[in-house]
């Protein structure tokens, strides 16, 4: 599947969790392998992502998912598509 169809996927889940469709658990389980999905990541924008994945996990193991930014999670994640190679986030 090519980084756009990805990229699409990844902010229709975006958009879900801004409009609060999904919760932060649901995100958390799908966007990591999105963006592990996608071709031409840099390693340290997949290490980023990795580790935002596991501070979600954290956040959510310890009942405090109410207190993710969404706002700046959503921020944190358009910002990185797009400079992911063939996205037009």
């Amino acid at each position: 599947m090519s980084n756009s169809r990805i990229a699409a996927r990844l902010e229709a889940l975006v958009a879900d969790l801004e409009s609060e469709r999904i919760d932060i658990s649901s995100f958390t389980r799908e966007f990591l392998g999105h963006i592990e999905a996608m071709d031409r990541v840099s390693y340290s924008d997949l290490k980023q992502a990795q580790v935002a994945h596991a501070q979600l996990e954290i956040a959510i193991e310890n009942g405090q998912a109410e207190l993710v930014d969404v706002t700046v999670l959503v921020a944190w994640l358009r910002s990185l598509l797009s400079k992911i190679p063939g996205t037009t986030s």
